[in-house]
């Protein structure tokens, strides 16, 4: 049973150390949401290059035991995703102000907040 904790307590530090990445690299964009198209994409293209590079590290985190742990990791894995998606679609936005691609892009930041407040709902929850 000491193996199974200290497990989990691994891919817990594993799991926030992944989470704290990924939150400047959206501060970064929503920073920028309200300078010139050319900040906005700098924030943007930056995301796209980093976002898969913290992709591939969650998918090589092994699975940790609890259950509402591995529910966390399936969720910011989620949200990574659909934030990187977002972001190539506000990419496309700013380059063609098709509101298409706007939408796009919105709805799946929306996703993204979703998932990332799903990811960390356990630690707010009281016994």
């Amino acid at each position: 049973m000491m193996g199974d904790i200290s497990s989990d307590i691994k891919w817990l530090a594993t799991f926030e150390s992944m989470r704290s990445r990924a939150v400047p690299i959206m501060s970064k964009i929503s920073k920028a949401s309200g300078g010139s198209d050319e900040e906005l994409l700098k924030a943007l293209h930056e995301a796209t290059h980093e976002l898969p590079i913290l992709l591939k590290a969650m998918h090589m985190i092994p699975e940790p035991l609890k259950e509402e742990y591995r529910k966390s990791r399936e969720d910011l894995l989620k949200g990574i995703e659909s934030y990187f998606q977002g972001c190539r679609a506000h990419i496309k936005w700013v380059e063609s102000r098709d509101s298409l691609y706007l939408n796009e892009g919105l709805g799946c930041f929306n996703e993204a907040t979703k998932k990332f407040d799903s990811a960390t709902s356990w630690l707010t929850k009281t016994k």
